[in-house]
């Protein structure tokens, strides 16, 4: 009796250190990304260019934007469109235009065209290395889903990176309409992806992997529009 006692209470003991231990786990988890979430969510946009909306995130003070091509690729063509515009977090608009994009990757950058109104320079955040991403690790999806809202902070959706490859990272970060062009992070607030397509699953969606727009920054740069998108994958976010 005194020896199942014993093994009773060693039994308990252990789960509560496993319990314990996965609570500091996840309290650290979500500290991390309260952290993060300070960092990256000024500079979150809503891109909008008069057929629809999307999202993007803004990669440098002078005002660059990623997104995903079929965002802003409309009936216009390469033609300039004037009702380009992004919008931050706080309502904001600034009028943008269309610099190049990758429409195999979905990939596409803009560039603000107005001065940020506090004088100093638009939020920005930082990119990270798609190539480093390994099976599992974590991640959160930021974006519009159903459009840009000032009444309502942009939805966070925390999840894990299911797979990395040459163009695309797929996550179980749920995106839905509204979302294209949004940023996926990791957990230190490093850009790692943009949103692009949605499957038939909605926890298991396709980013265009960071890398791509790294490879082809000078092209888009120079306003080099080119490629088709082709997926396999339903429909855009």
């Amino acid at each position: 009796m005194k020896q199942t006692y014993l093994t009773v209470l060693c039994f308990v003991s252990l789960l509560s250190t496993t319990a314990f231990g996965d609570i500091a786990t996840l309290t650290a988890r979500q500290k991390k990304l309260e952290t993060a979430l300070q960092k990256v969510t000024p500079a979150l946009v809503s891109v909008e260019d008069g057929f629809g909306a999307g999202s993007g995130a803004v990669v440098s003070g002078d005002g660059i934007v990623l997104t995903a091509s079929h965002v802003v690729d409309t009936r216009r063509g390469n033609r300039p469109n004037p009702r380009l515009k992004v919008v931050f977090p706080d309502g904001s608009r600034y009028r943008a235009k269309l610099l190049g994009m990758n429409r195999s990757n979905d990939a596409a950058m803009l560039k603000i065209t107005e001065r940020p109104r506090n004088g100093k320079e638009f939020p920005f955040v930082d990119l990270g290395e798609s190539d480093k991403l390994e099976r599992g690790d974590w991640c959160f999806a930021l974006g519009h889903p159903g459009g840009f809202r000032l009444a309502r902070p942009a939805p966070v959706r925390l999840g894990r990176v299911l797979s990395v490859g040459h163009r695309t990272v797929v996550s179980d970060c749920a995106i839905v309409l509204g979302d294209s062009g949004g940023p996926l992070f990791d957990l230190s607030g490093k850009l790692i992806g943009i949103h692009s397509m949605i499957t038939e699953v909605i926890v298991e969606n396709r980013h265009v992997a960071i890398d791509c727009f790294r490879r082809d920054a000078y092209r888009s740069e120079i306003g080099d529009n080119w490629g088709r998108l082709v997926s396999h994958y339903n429909w855009p976010a």
